[in-house]
């Protein structure tokens, strides 16, 4: 196949003059799912509580950035623990991968967080 053939195919395909309208549909279809995935994570951003396991709340005046609970988990956790860190509202949520000891987990991390506040408080 030469070039000219490959070039040819491909305009027919993506919207030479008898498939204009396709091309468009196409980019109408993009353009919906991009409109779709953006509402879901808006959605799930702005609800978060109402999607996850196990949380920890932290409040974002406290003077946390969401980076800095995630370091703070991953001591807690050894740093083998997939987990994540949504915004909702005035607080930051620590999500917890369920297992045996999801409750220790979360009260060290609990207890690291109080003691960071308490040194910051304290300087």
């Amino acid at each position: 196949m030469s070039f000219l053939e490959k070039f040819s195919l491909k305009s027919d395909k993506y919207g030479s003059e008898g498939n204009v309208d396709k091309s468009q549909e196409i980019k109408e279809e993009e353009s919906k799912d991009k409109v779709e995935e953006k509402e879901y994570k808006y959605s799930r951003k702005e609800k978060a509580s109402e999607y996850l396991g196990p949380c920890l709340r932290v409040l974002k005046n406290s003077g946390f950035e969401r980076q800095d609970l995630m370091v703070l988990y991953r001591e807690v956790s050894g740093g083998n623990n997939p987990m994540d860190v949504y915004e909702e509202g005035d607080s930051y949520l620590i999500e917890f991968v369920e297992s045996d000891d999801t409750e220790k987990k979360m009260n060290e991390l609990q207890e690291l967080i109080e003691n960071k506040i308490l040194e910051h408080v304290m300087v």
